[in-house]
């Protein structure tokens, strides 16, 4: 439910990232409809950026 929480909260996408071993949090993301974005943050862990706008 955060995307109900945060379209509430006035955001209009939601964005996170993931380290490149995680193979089944990349899956996930995809098969939820987070597209892959340039990098947004310098998190040292990440290597795969993903964002999902709200309707």
């Amino acid at each position: 439910m955060a995307s109900s929480t945060s379209r509430r909260e006035g955001c209009s996408r939601i964005r996170l990232d993931t380290a490149a071993e995680l193979h089944e949090a990349r899956a996930l993301s995809a098969s939820a409809g987070y597209r892959e974005i340039p990098a947004y943050n310098d998190n040292q862990y990440a290597k795969h950026w993903y964002e999902k706008a709200l309707r």
